[in-house]
């Protein structure tokens, strides 16, 4: 979850969260941080979700085929042109 913090940096940060908010308000600033990174995450979620369901609803892949489709007569009819030459 942290990536490439490991338990000296963790303990470091919590050190200096300690001494800027004192060990009286450490209970106060661990709920307010995971409420905002339970915000943040369902935020992230939620954009994700809209963004694949905008990107299934367009799905450009079919039309891209089925204009790849109409185009094939042409591209044999120039393949012949040019072996005729």
């Amino acid at each position: 979850m942290f990536g490439s913090i490991g338990f000296p940096e963790l303990a470091l940060i919590f050190l200096v969260v300690i001494l800027l908010f004192g060990p009286e308000k450490l209970p106060e600033f661990a709920k307010f941080f995971g409420k905002t990174i339970r915000t943040i995450r369902e935020t992230v979620d939620e954009a994700k979700s809209t963004i694949k369901k905008e990107l299934d609803e367009v799905d450009v892949t079919k039309d891209i085929r089925a204009f790849g489709e109409e185009l094939d007569p042409y591209r044999t009819e120039d393949k012949n042109d040019e072996s005729s030459q």
